[in-house]
């Protein structure tokens, strides 16, 4: 699944970031950069990277009533959504709090036994 691709790529890129920069870190437009804060930026720019990939990603509906080989897809019209109006609507469910919730949760624990 692209979850599973996601998280091998990511861990690759952190060891690549890591051997190129060292443990030690490296010095960039004048200031020290840890191999962590490098990690964060690259990161960073493949995030925005898929952010914006998104956005050309379209869903294709298939018309159901016909036979298999024979099937059509309907043509695609862009959405009309409000960000606010889609937020409140995700945020109304309580299964975004139970999720939100477990990963505060996981986080905290993570920090406290980081430090």
């Amino acid at each position: 699944s692209m979850l599973c691709l996601g998280c091998l790529l990511g861990s690759v890129l952190i060891n690549v970031i890591r051997d190129l920069v060292g443990e030690t870190g490296t010095t960039m437009m004048g200031s020290h950069m840890s191999w962590m804060r490098m990690t964060v930026g690259g990161t960073t720019v493949v995030t925005a990277y898929t952010f914006v990939a998104a956005l050309f990603v379209r869903d294709i509906q298939i018309v159901s009533e016909l036979p298999l080989k024979e099937r059509e897809y309907t043509k695609w019209h862009s959405a009309k959504v409000k960000v606010k109006s889609a937020l409140a609507e995700i945020m109304g469910h309580a299964k975004f709090w139970r999720l939100a919730g477990v990963t505060g949760i996981f986080v905290g624990v993570r920090m406290t036994f980081r430090h």
